[in-house]
């Protein structure tokens, strides 16, 4: 199946876990009768130009045949089939730039079992959305720390990473590696460079970091700690 659903992409990570095939036995029509089939596909970051993501199926619930249907916000873009008694759990879903982002649902086409009796099935869920990363610098003066970091995001259009410019950004800070992170000042907006700069007092804070707040197409991202 080359499936390739357009250029917004993603690299994504999906869950693997293989099912046994059932037979064709009273005990497997049953569980076909009672428990729904179920699928599992992650959540998505899109990092490049194209990436290949895999479902998985979680439970054959006893059927010989399942498939779902993955619908975004335009409708209908792409069919998933199992096989289990093949055995094939996994089938796959290609992403490239053109793609849309957002919450995809998982909506059962089709299943049976070895007797051609239908199979219930479950939906699913789950978001696309384009990958983002956070780096910091942090200088100390006394008990005052300046804090600058940078903010990019993946953009499908071009093919490569740009500047998240007015990403919402939050200064983090610790006193150390057992300690809760806790916010030292409100939000910041980066710049039109993704750039990030923030001034806090924190005689006895030891660790900092920036976290990005995700939206609705990018996912946030947080930095590595910096020990001014």
């Amino acid at each position: 199946m080359n499936k390739v659903l357009g250029p917004t992409l993603i690299t994504a990570a999906l869950a693997a876990s293989g099912v046994a095939a059932a037979p064709a036995t009273a005990a497997s029509t049953n569980a076909a009768a009672t428990c729904p089939a179920r699928v599992v596909i992650p959540h998505v970051r899109i990092t490049h130009k194209q990436t290949r993501v895999y479902a998985t199926l979680t439970d054959d619930c006893g059927a010989r045949y399942a498939s779902w249907n993955i619908h975004n916000s335009a409708g209908r873009h792409d069919t998933i089939v199992f096989d289990p008694a093949a055995p094939n759990t996994r089938d796959f879903l290609d992403f490239g730039s053109t793609h849309r982002l957002g919450r995809h649902d998982v909506r059962p086409a089709n299943a049976h079992d070895p007797g051609d009796k239908r199979v219930k099935q479950a939906t699913a869920q789950f978001l696309v959305k384009l990958g983002s990363g956070t780096t910091i610098k942090a200088i100390r003066d006394g008990n005052a720390v300046t804090v600058n970091g940078r903010v990019r995001q993946y953009d499908p259009s071009p093919g490569r990473w740009v500047a998240w410019r007015n990403a919402r950004v939050a200064v983090e800070g610790r006193h150390g590696a057992a300690a809760p992170w806790v916010a030292l000042a409100g939000r910041v907006r980066a710049d039109r460079a993704g750039r990030v700069t923030a001034r806090v007092t924190a005689p006895r804070v030891r660790q900092f970091r920036l976290v990005t707040q995700a939206t609705s197409t990018v996912w946030g991202s947080t930095s590595s700690y910096a020990h001014p």
